[in-house]
C-alpha cells in the first residue's frame, strides 16, 4: 500500500502521464470535488518523470510544488488524466508541468513541480506498476480526501491545525512521508484556516519542502490566515519536524464557490 493506491492511481508515471479515478478520496466532507486531491498524482507523475530524466545516477527529491485549479470534473466524469507537458534538467535538479484532464476533454488543473538532488539513496525502481482495480478489491473506500490522508482538523486560536497520523502506508520511495500527502494535508489546511461562512474552493496551493517529514509521528500542520475575506482568503502553513524544525511552508488560496460568493 502506498498514496497512490490510496488515491485509485493506476498507469506508470514513468511513460508520461497517469490515470487517477474519482471517488470519494477526491471530495469534501460536504461531496464537492476537493482540488487537494490532486497532489499525490501530481507528485508522483513529475516526479518520476524528473528521476527518469536526470543526468547522473543520483536521487532527486521535490523541493517545490504547486497546482492551480480552474474548474471541476463534470458530474458524469469517471476518471483523471495527467499528462507532462514541460520537462526540464540540469546538473541542480529538474522541473515540470503537467495538466489534469477530466475523460470528457475539460482541463481543471496544472501543476508545477521542481525537484534537486541529494546524496544517493537506495534506487527508486525503474519500472513500477501500480496495482489494478482488480489487485484492489479488498481495500477500504477513503469516505473523503481528508479520511484518505488520515487527518484530522482541530480548529485554533491562530487559524487550524491538522493533524496526519503516522501510518507507513502514506511513505515515498526514502521513507518519509510523501510529498503528495504533504500538500494534500498543506491544503485541506489552509483551507480550514479561512472564513466559513462563505463555502470556499481551493484555487491554487504552492508547497516548499524544506526537511523530510517523517513517518513514525504524527505530522502537524499548523494554517494561519493571510487575508481572510469573505470572497477569497490566503493561509500559510507549517508543518514542523519532531524537533521543531519546518519540514514544509506552503501559501494556499481559495475564493468562494460561484453560487455563494458575496454580492459586491
Amino acid at each position: 500500500m502506498n498514496p497512490e493506491v490510496i488515491f485509485r492511481i493506476e498507469s506508470d508515471p514513468g511513460h508520461g502521464s497517469l490515470r487517477m479515478g474519482l471517488g470519494p478520496w477526491c471530495m469534501d466532507d460536504a461531496g464537492d470535488f476537493s482540488p487537494a486531491s490532486l497532489a499525490v498524482g501530481v507528485d508522483a507523475l513529475l516526479g518520476a518523470q524528473i528521476h527518469l530524466a536526470r543526468f547522473a545516477e543520483r536521487w532527486t527529491v521535490t523541493s517545490e510544488l504547486t497546482i492551480d485549479s480552474f474548474a471541476d470534473p463534470e458530474p458524469s466524469a469517471r476518471y483523471l488524466d495527467l499528462r507532462t507537458t514541460h520537462l526540464s534538467n540540469d546538473d541542480g535538479g529538474g522541473a515540470g508541468t503537467c495538466e489534469v484532464v477530466t475523460d470528457g476533454g475539460r482541463v481543471i488543473a496544472s501543476g508545477l513541480l521542481r525537484s534537486r538532488y541529494v546524496p544517493p539513496l537506495p534506487e527508486m525502481p525503474r519500472e513500477f506498476r501500480f496495482p489494478s482495480k482488480e489487485e484492489r478489491v479488498d481495500e477500504r473506500e477513503p469516505k473523503s480526501v481528508l479520511d484518505a490522508i488520515g487527518g484530522r482538523v482541530e480548529m485554533a486560536e491562530s487559524g487550524a491545525r491538522l493533524v496526519v497520523a503516522a501510518d507507513s502506508r502514506l511513505r515515498n520511495f526514502s521513507g518519509v512521508l510523501h510529498g503528495g500527502i504533504v500538500s494534500t494535508a498543506s491544503s485541506l489546511a489552509g483551507l480550514a484556516a479561512l472564513d466559513s461562512t462563505v463555502p470556499k474552493r481551493i484555487a491554487r496551493y504552492s508547497v516548499n519542502f524544506v526537511r523530510p517529514v517523517p513517518i513514525d509521528v504524527d505530522a502537524t500542520f499548523e494554517a494561519t490566515p493571510v487575508h481572510n475575506g469573505r470572497g477569497f482568503g490566503v493561509a500559510e502553513v507549517i508543518a514542523r519536524t519532531a524537533d521543531g524544525k519546518i519540514g514544509s511552508f506552503a501559501t494556499v488560496t481559495a475564493y468562494a464557490r460561484p453560487d455563494d460568493a458575496p454580492t459586491p
